[in-house]
């Protein structure tokens, strides 16, 4: 499904009004945070201010067309420094901080909130 060198090829936009209220924007947010343009606290799976502010230093840094929306450029983006030491153990290799990221049988992505791991997905949100 997701195919190697890039495995989020297939995932759909996140901003404030797409998917704004998701687990995967808690996974947005984890990158965010990882890259240092979020603190730990701003990882709660709402696509608000503070991550729409984020998110448009975040690719103006990496001279994406800055919109604050999370698309397949922001992604592809992304995908670059996605890890991993062995066929499900990921992470993402940010500026400051590294973010775990899953994969699962079925090529869902996750990740872990206070411990407890977490699917990202569109349509629920579970984080906080």
């Amino acid at each position: 499904m997701h195919t190697a060198g890039y495995r989020w090829q297939d995932e759909g936009d996140l901003s404030t009004s797409e998917h704004a209220y998701s687990n995967a924007t808690c996974l947005w947010q984890k990158i965010l945070w990882a890259d240092g343009y979020l603190t730990n606290d701003g990882i709660d799976g709402i696509f608000g201010g503070g991550t729409a502010s984020a998110t448009l230093q975040w690719e103006a840094d990496r001279a994406l067309p800055h919109d604050g929306k999370v698309g397949i450029n922001a992604f592809k983006k992304a995908d670059a420094k996605l890890k991993s030491d062995q066929e499900r153990a990921w992470y993402y290799d940010g500026s400051e901080h590294d973010a775990v990221i899953t994969f699962d049988d079925d090529g869902r992505f996750g990740f872990y909130e206070d411990g407890v791991h977490r699917l990202a997905g569109y349509n629920y949100r579970t984080c906080s």
